[in-house]
């Protein structure tokens, strides 16, 4: 890649988390889902574009001679990818534990939910019909088991370490898919 190239990746993941913020605090404001679709979407989005980049950067250098495996092509399109996915894991964190205040609040509505779903005795024995393992715990100890749950799916470690991890396998299933397409180009020319 070239010398802006290099830089690319982090770059592209700053611009991520201005669009992120920018969606979550300003167009869509109030609506958390919306604004997590628009940072899903960016992402897929800068990752195309880096892959691409990347490719037209090797179909210059296979039109000078140069010749390379399919290992070869996939580190160089996936490098850049896995730095940009790196970027944007940190900044992440960064998001959920000082910028947004969105998880608290997602947690603070499912504490809720989780009140009002066993605030009677119709519903205290519904939900306890429906699961045997909740069948000789009083609503209170219910209430702390779905509580300890949403703690888990709400804390900002878990939130951003699961979206790491799942942006490194998109990364990567992205750039076997598209080199294996640049090769097969390549063959057709």
């Amino acid at each position: 890649m070239r010398a802006i190239g290099k830089h690319l990746p982090w770059i592209f993941a700053i611009l991520w988390l201005g669009m992120r913020v920018l969606a979550a605090q300003v167009i869509y404001f109030g609506d958390p889902d919306k604004a997590r679709t628009v940072g899903v979407m960016s992402n897929l989005l800068f990752i195309i574009v880096l892959i691409f980049i990347v490719l037209m950067d090797l179909y210059k250098l296979r039109r000078m001679g140069h010749k390379d495996s399919f290992i070869g092509d996939l580190k160089n399109v996936a490098f850049p990818c896995v730095k940009y996915v790196l970027g944007v894991g940190i900044l992440l964190a960064v998001y959920y534990n000082v910028i947004s205040d969105e998880l608290l609040q997602k947690r603070k509505a499912d504490y809720q939910l989780t009140i009002e779903a066993l605030d009677t005795d119709e519903e205290l024995k519904a939900v306890r019909s429906q699961n045997i393992q909740l069948e000789k715990l009083s609503r209170e100890e219910i209430i702390d088991a779905a509580n300890k749950r949403t703690d888990l799916f709400t804390s900002p470690k878990v939130v951003s370490s699961a979206s790491f991890v799942v942006l490194v396998f998109v990364t990567l299933i992205y750039a076997v898919f598209a080199v294996f397409l640049f090769r097969s180009f390549l063959k057709m020319r």
